[in-house]
C-alpha cells in the first residue's frame, strides 16, 4: 500500500495503514486510537494490529464486509 490512506467513495469508507508503528498503550497517539475504537459502534470499524510475534495479533470491530477487502492474512511460504 502506497498511502496510509485509502477511501472509497461510494461508501465513505476510509483505510488507515500503518508500517513499523510501536503500539504501547502508554503513547499518547496509540492512546487516542484505542480511545477512539471504544467509543465508536462496533459494526462501524475494523481494526487489525499484528505484532512482531506470532501470537501478537489484535482484531477488535465489526466492519467485515469492508469495501477494501481487508482481513488479517496468514499463510505458509517456501523459498
Amino acid at each position: 500500500m502506497n498511502s496510509p490512506k485509502r477511501e472509497d467513495l461510494e461508501s465513505g469508507a476510509v483505510a488507515w495503514y500503518w508500517d513499523y508503528l510501536k503500539w504501547y498503550a502508554d503513547y499518547d497517539d496509540v492512546a487516542f486510537i484505542e480511545n477512539l475504537l471504544r467509543n465508536l459502534d462496533y459494526n462501524d470499524y475494523f481494526f487489525i494490529r499484528v505484532g512482531e510475534s506470532d501470537d501478537d495479533t489484535e482484531i477488535q470491530g465489526g466492519f467485515w464486509d469492508n469495501p477494501f477487502g481487508m482481513c488479517l492474512a496468514r499463510g505458509i511460504a517456501f523459498d
